[in-house]
């Protein structure tokens, strides 16, 4: 129980987090659905139990003393090898589908052996908490953010499972009584490709934000401002999954008619593709894009000082292009401001709510003897 006490005593609350969201999208997925057309719960579970696997392998292998550094590399050059010729099968000129397959098999491997401690060295140094620059340390404060990003691909086929009925009525009523009706309708008028292109640009840096701004920390060593922005956005984001269930909706683009088509240039095809690769249909209450945004931008202005008028106009132009670009009605948009304000103002108060709790389990209690 000691133990185990002391390893929930690192967990921080965006581990718990990660871990119980995907647990539930996972019974969810279970239990609404015999068969799933793009087999997303299947091929994530597989794939995150293949990365845990080869992950945790790659370190033993590169930090056992047992084994020599000759054997080490030898094994590690083989299974490579063997992943790679698996991935590309037998063709002689592989397409790039098979790159991309031999480097998604490769990669845990790869990164387990980069971030393994080597041998006994690092005996004294096994805290969970490392420092944030070390390789091992990075990869672990990122974790729970890289599986709130995964678990989206979930959601392809379980939100409509789940709740079958579509609400684009709901909150298509909703902005007619609020903001006097559809925005993106109402920015018809002023659709140009030049805009088209710079939103499109804008809207797919979404992502980046947050990695961006993680990665800007780590070179500063600012691991606290870190910690605060990877929970946030894991909790933001999981808050938007539950709202993509509650009230599935396919957005405006599907819903509404425009008579100006939304023509642009290559950030445009980027976007599209990004669409067709990865996108769930019903993922618009809230926008996501919206609320994530604000969490970077409020953070950015609370411990990033030097990179706040780039972000803001970047930012701010992202959240924009969510009406520009039709894929959110107007209070979507509302709903992640909203939602975006209060997880990061209420994220450093969670925290430490959980640390309070949580502390008291790393202690040992004193064995009394009779």
């Amino acid at each position: 129980m000691t133990s185990l006490r002391r390893v929930l005593a690192t967990w921080r609350i965006d581990d718990v987090l990660a871990v119980l969201f995907s647990l539930a999208l996972l019974v969810l997925g279970a239990t609404h659905t015999s068969s799933l057309q793009h087999r997303s719960l299947l091929n994530f579970a597989g794939l995150i139990l293949y990365y845990a696997g080869m992950f945790l392998f790659a370190r033993w292998l590169v930090s056992t003393p047992r084994a020599g550094p000759w054997l080490r590399r030898s094994v590690f050059a083989a299974l490579c090898a063997l992943l790679s010729f698996f991935a590309l099968g037998t063709r002689v000129s592989p397409g790039i589908q098979d790159v991309k397959n031999a480097i998604v098999l490769i990669l845990p491997l790869v990164i387990g052996a980069w971030t393994a401690p080597g041998g006994d060295s690092d005996a004294a140094d096994s805290s969970q908490d490392r420092p944030t620059h070390a390789p091992h340390g990075l990869l672990r404060d990122l974790a729970p953010f890289l599986i709130s990003q995964a678990a989206y691909i979930m959601l392809h086929d379980l939100v409509h499972a789940v709740n079958p009925t579509d609400r684009d009525a709901w909150l298509i009523r909703a902005d007619q009584i609020l903001f006097g009706g559809a925005w993106t309708q109402r920015l018809e008028p002023y659709v140009h490709p030049w805009l088209t292109e710079w939103f499109s640009m804008t809207y797919s840096l979404y992502l980046l934000f947050p990695v961006s701004l993680a990665l800007w920390f780590v070179a500063r060593r600012q691991r606290d401002a870190l910690l605060h922005l990877l929970q946030a956005v894991v909790l933001c984001t999981y808050l938007g999954y539950l709202g993509y269930l509650a009230v599935p909706a396919i957005g405006p683009l599907y819903t509404l008619t425009y008579h100006v088509p939304l023509s642009g240039g290559w950030f445009s095809e980027i976007r599209e593709s990004l669409d067709s690769l990865a996108r769930i249909p019903r993922d618009c209450f809230p926008s996501l894009h919206t609320a994530n945004t604000v969490v970077v931008l409020w953070i950015v202005w609370k411990h990033a000082p030097t990179l706040r008028w780039i972000f803001t106009i970047l930012g701010s132009s992202c959240i924009a292009a969510t009406i520009y670009l039709r894929y959110h009605y107007t209070v979507d948009v509302a709903a992640g401001l909203l939602l975006g304000l209060l997880v990061a103002w209420s994220t450093p108060h969670i925290d430490t709510a959980w640390r309070r709790v949580v502390s008291p389990l790393a202690q040992t209690r004193p064995h009394h003897t009779p």
